[in-house]
């Protein structure tokens, strides 16, 4: 959901949401792990939270507020 919510289908798992975490921020990604056991969410200020075993690695500069997505290396 824009607000970071997530809802999970099928046997993709359910691994937290930026709600559950107490965190209110608009959501612009989600960005799935390779194994798919984790994901990162994006915000709109660039901040990335980790759920599952995905690894944060740092997030945007602090004062943006115009983040439209996010990407993650395939390599």
């Amino acid at each position: 959901g824009a607000d970071g919510g997530v809802f999970s289908f099928g046997d993709a798992p359910y691994l937290g949401s930026l709600p559950a975490s107490g965190v209110s921020a608009r959501a612009v990604a989600l960005l799935p792990t390779a194994d798919g056991q984790g994901y990162l969410i994006v915000t709109a200020t660039g901040q990335a939270y980790p759920f599952g075993d995905a690894v944060a690695l740092g997030s945007a500069p602090t004062g943006l507020d115009d983040v439209v997505g996010g990407a993650v290396d395939g390599a």
